[in-house]
């Protein structure tokens, strides 16, 4: 990292400036890397390792989204401040060893402010004329150009410590929840990214702003862990981090994640986007889970849509609980804005949810609750079976055979030995839970 020594274009370092560096050095020095460079950069260096040589990256796996974007009067402050020669504050960058590319460590609302404007994204302010960076006088765009920033640079490979230098620098500044939690690297943030990406929550009416679609989703993963409802809150999420940083996350809660959200998906394809509130989706999420689970959901997808966009389209409706058959409704809407990430608050709508559902449904047929056949009904169908594969013929041993449901018990085909049959274990893995041949 290297610019041309020319006067500093700052009337004076600010105070956050020198307060920033001095925990910058507190903090470098309990990590195992180099000495961070320090440096000025100009403006007109940055946009052309970004624009032309792409040699700066805008890190979104930690960092937030550009939460300026929509915020003119915070750009137009920024480029006010910069004309008037004041300071910025430091930029952190984070360089590869043996590469000579940057990824933007603390900076990255200002810089893309910064390169939004030189491209006529936005405007001077009035007072300043309101004019785009192509309409101003030719020594106004030099002195952007020139405007030198104060760099720090520090060299590493570890994601771990980037993760960590990231978290320290932003601590006082207005990170939300979602983005504190996404900082955190280890497996289970692996897990819980791909689990984000399926085709259910991309479509969702909750917008996937500044990491939404992984915090909802961190939370569903933590109900389903714990098979309970619970407080979701992020201090709940950011232990669960901690418990599988290290360590593989079970299998099985990604196995009943996807087959929730997969049942979900069938029956609400594009129609998710009615889904706009964060509270709504882990309502329905805890709903779909517990009809997966219990219910025979089979062809019941397009009545678990219509119930809750009826259910939906009333809770919006319903202004006060005055009428009785307006309780529910009235006290879903006031549960779900009444801290919606706590247990208690979680129950109530999952009570009254769930009880819609069943009185819009009454016929849905329960599975039988005991899904395994036990030891003398597995040795009874063994026996009737005389040992045979009752598909493919093959004898088996008593211990290498499986007793399986003629009609599958997640079709609620019910676990007596009447609805058992016989199986070589080829034969029961490609039956899965197919009716049986007949």
């Amino acid at each position: 990292m290297r610019e041309n020594k020319h006067s500093v274009q700052l009337k004076e370092i600010s105070e956050e400036t020198k307060l920033k560096a001095e925990q910058l050095k507190q903090m470098l020095e309990n990590l195992d890397i180099p000495e961070p460079r320090r440096d000025f950069i100009r403006v007109k260096t940055f946009y052309k390792w970004y624009k032309e040589e792409k040699r700066l990256a805008f890190n979104t796996e930690y960092q937030r989204s550009f939460v300026w974007k929509k915020n003119k009067k915070k750009k137009q402050l920024l480029i006010d401040s910069i004309l008037k020669g004041f300071d910025i504050s430091t930029i952190f960058l984070r360089r590869i060893p043996f590469k000579e590319t940057y990824e933007v460590l603390d900076g990255q609302q200002r810089l893309q402010t910064i390169f939004e404007f030189m491209e006529d994204g936005f405007t001077t302010p009035e007072e300043m004329g309101g004019l785009y960076f192509t309409q101003l006088p030719k020594n106004l765009q030099w002195d952007i150009e020139k405007y030198q920033i104060w760099v720090v640079e520090i060299t590493t490979d570890d994601d771990e410590i980037t993760s960590t230098i990231f978290l320290r620098l932003q601590e006082g500044l207005p990170l939300n929840s979602a983005e504190k939690l996404n900082a955190m690297t280890g497996f289970i943030r692996n897990a819980i990214i791909d689990l984000s990406n399926h085709r259910f929550i991309k479509n969702l009416g909750i917008k996937d702003y500044r990491f939404a679609h992984r915090y909802i989703s961190a939370q569903a993963y933590l109900v389903t862990l714990r098979n309970q409802i619970i407080d979701i809150k992020f201090t709940n999420l950011k232990e669960l981090y901690k418990s599988y940083k290290t360590s593989q996350p079970p299998d099985n809660i990604a196995i009943t994640f996807k087959k929730t959200l997969n049942f979900l998906d069938k029956a609400f394809k594009e129609d998710a986007n009615i889904i706009r509130f964060k509270a709504d989706f882990i309502s329905l999420y805890l709903l779909g889970k517990y009809l997966v689970e219990n219910y025979v959901i089979e062809r019941k997808e397009e009545k678990l849509k219509d119930y809750f966009i009826e259910f939906l389209t009333k809770v919006g409706e319903v202004e006060s609980s005055g009428e009785e058959v307006d309780v529910p409704y009235f006290d879903y809407k006031q549960w779900r804005k009444t801290s919606a990430d706590s247990r208690k608050s979680i129950e109530k709508r999952n009570d009254i949810v769930l009880s819609k559902f069943l009185e819009f449904v009454p016929d849905i047929q329960p599975k039988d609750p005991e899904r395994e056949f036990n030891y003398w009904e597995r040795l009874a169908i063994y026996y009737r079976a005389k040992g045979f594969c009752q598909i493919c013929g093959t004898k088996t041993s008593f211990a290498e055979g499986h007793a399986d449901h003629v009609n599958p018990h997640s079709k609620g085909g019910p676990t007596i030995v009447k609805n058992g049959q016989w199986l070589c274990k080829k034969c029961n893995l490609e039956k899965s839970n197919k009716n049986a041949p007949k």
